[in-house]
């Protein structure tokens, strides 16, 4: 009977885990981007404040791993500032993806990372780029 309990205890815990939102989430516009349609891509990053509390200039910070090749940036900055973020609600941010002229094709690593009431998040994603 109390293994019983337990079971259902833990079950119940590892269906909450799985349902809260996470603090960041990624989608590219364009992935593969095929560089011989179009020479960027944006990168929408939904930034959830799962803290408990209200916060406030929240940063955010997108690089890729391969600088040689991308260029991440929005108005010439690859970071953005989120002035109030309520507890459970998010916000938008979009970064601009440039691969570099002569980029090879392949896997490249973008990061993006913040910090919400001082805890640190961070979530990547992977962009192929196809140049022909």
């Amino acid at each position: 009977m109390v293994a019983l309990f337990v079971l259902v205890i833990l079950a119940l815990l590892v269906i909450i885990i799985a349902f809260q939102p996470k603090p960041i989430v990624l989608t590219l516009h364009d992935n593969p981007l095929r560089l011989k349609e179009k020479q960027y891509t944006i990168l929408n990053a939904v930034i959830t404040n799962i803290t408990g509390e209200k916060a406030a200039d929240v940063s955010v910070r997108a690089e890729a791993e391969d600088r040689q090749s991308i260029i991440i940036g929005t108005a010439g900055s690859d970071s953005e500032k989120i002035t109030v973020i309520e507890s459970g609600l998010n916000r938008k941010v979009n970064f601009l993806v440039f691969p570099k002229t002569g980029i090879k094709e392949g896997n490249y690593r973008i990061k993006v990372t913040t910090l919400i009431n001082g805890q640190p998040f961070e979530e990547s994603i992977v962009l192929e780029v196809l140049p022909n």
